[in-house]
């Protein structure tokens, strides 16, 4: 039986420990019912404590709320990567909001860092723009039109790149196999390939004629010496 992490009495910004709730694990991480400074009592989980996502019972926006500390609301504003899903709690005076990646990553933000635009993401393309990889975003490679990097990359480390193909199918394909032309499609012109080759060629009761043209040489069981008999 898995080992819990026993977090009774310790303190998360203004939360404090009480005790774990069973049975209410999410994703591998439990529920703990914490007493608030406020003496309010709150269930949060812990993925959400040891990030600090969240620090108190909400009675700290309630109190710059009714201190005349209006922020403008940007809840469900999308930038970037980043979109917002609740106002998190103030630091140094500065109005804070979580967010939302794009990767699925969580993480908190000052309004006005959000809306600057110098925050785009929660650092997952800080890689990309760190390392200067080449940009070949809006490029056109056969019938890919590359949209924007992702987050993964391939066993080299070169980046796979979000394309948009000319049938309207959206895949992932590194840079190296883009640039060198070794990916010009979803997939779609190889299914078209075949399918030409398919119509052109000639059968009878399931053999080629096609085929059987280009080939020289006599298999090693036919006894007549003709080929296809």
């Amino acid at each position: 039986m898995a080992k819990f992490l026993d977090l009774k009495g310790e303190k998360f910004g203004n939360l404090i420990a009480i005790y774990r709730i069973k049975d209410s694990e999410h994703k591998g991480y439990a529920n703990w019912l914490r007493k608030c400074d406020c003496g309010s009592k709150v269930v949060v989980n812990i993925k959400k404590l040891k990030r600090g996502t969240i620090t108190n019972c909400g009675c700290i926006l309630k109190k710059n709320a009714l201190n005349g500390n209006k922020a403008e609301n940007l809840l469900g504003k999308r930038f970037g990567k980043l979109r917002v899903v609740k106002r998190a709690e103030n630091k140094n005076g500065r109005v804070r909001w979580l967010c939302e990646c794009d990767c699925g990553n969580e993480k908190i933000f000052t309004a006005k860092s959000l809306k600057s635009g110098h925050i785009k993401s929660c650092g997952c393309t800080k890689d990309f723009k760190t390392n200067n990889y080449r940009d070949i975003m809006g490029k056109k490679f056969g019938r890919l039109l590359v949209l924007e990097p992702s987050i993964y990359r391939d066993k080299k480390g070169s980046i796979k790149w979000k394309c948009i193909c000319d049938c309207g199918n959206e895949c992932l394909v590194t840079e190296d196999n883009l640039v060198r032309g070794k990916t010009t499609s979803c997939g779609c012109k190889k299914k078209e390939i075949r399918s030409n080759i398919c119509n052109q060629v000639s059968l009878y009761q399931d053999t080629s004629y096609t085929f059987l043209k280009f080939r020289k040489n006599v298999r090693s069981d036919n006894k007549c010496g003709e080929l296809g008999i």
